[in-house]
């Protein structure tokens, strides 16, 4: 581990307080994007494509955020996982919720408002 020396404004002292032995696990967490972020744009593009039915149906992430998925929960089975890791475990979940709302027909609600949208 490396020490780094941050000048920071006066007003965030508090807040550098607050985080305590966390610190350290919060600026990892600033400067790396989540796999579940690319969950999220992996989803927004395949919506944005209009996929026709047979598409909704067989839709699932990639084999990549899948081994993610996987190893976050592993994580938390075995107490191993880390704050961040839990917020990114709750984010895949919530994205998991979004993907069986559109496969359960969803999606023919979304697909009715942007023709509205359009017209």
């Amino acid at each position: 581990m490396i020490t780094v020396t941050v000048n920071l404004p006066d007003e965030l002292a508090p807040r550098i307080d607050e985080a305590g032995e966390n610190l350290s696990e919060i600026v990892a967490a600033s400067l790396v994007r989540p796999p579940a972020a690319d969950l999220h744009a992996y989803i927004v593009h395949f919506l944005a494509s209009q996929p026709e039915p047979e598409a909704i149906r067989a839709f699932k992430p990639s084999a990549e955020l899948q081994n993610r998925f996987r190893e976050l929960v592993g994580r938390e089975r075995t107490g191993t996982i880390s704050s961040f890791e839990k917020k990114e475990l709750a984010e895949f979940v919530k994205a998991e919720e979004l993907i069986r709302m559109i496969k359960s027909g969803t999606l023919s609600y979304l697909r009715t408002s942007a023709k509205g949208m359009n017209e």
